[in-house]
């Protein structure tokens, strides 16, 4: 394991791009395996900078991906959407695993997201359109 500079422990990584960031990020959902008022934007938060990052990587470095995969942050995704009753969460859920899908470019990428029906149970979970 990387030793880390006494900078990255006191303020993160210092790529934006790079494999220990997306470590840290998701070492914060890790922190926060259920979505609660009090953690709300900062798992939402995290959510939306690691899909940049896998899209950043879907070009650049396919370890982004893997990453992604390899650690189940898209099921974490649709856990937490099916776990909230909130409108406003799941919207913002929608609209991160809308970027994701819309712009990755790689076939296997596409392949890996569409696969095992994680998407399906996006689709057919039933929506309130009440209001």
């Amino acid at each position: 394991m990387p030793r880390t500079s006494l900078w990255e422990s006191l303020f993160g990584p210092k790529e934006k791009f790079s494999l220990s960031n997306l470590q840290a990020l998701y070492n914060v959902l890790v922190k926060h395996p259920t979505l609660t008022d009090s953690n709300q934007k900062t798992v939402l938060d995290t959510l939306r900078t690691i899909v940049e990052i896998i899209l950043w990587g879907d070009v650049h470095n396919s370890m982004f991906f893997d990453f992604f995969l390899e650690k189940n942050v898209l099921s974490y995704m649709l856990r937490i959407f099916s776990r909230t009753s909130s409108k406003t969460v799941k919207i913002e859920l929608i609209q991160i695993m809308s970027i994701l899908v819309q712009n990755v470019r790689k076939d296997t990428s596409v392949y890996f997201l569409l696969s095992n029906n994680r998407i399906n149970d996006l689709i057919v979970h039933r929506m309130d359109y009440s209001d």
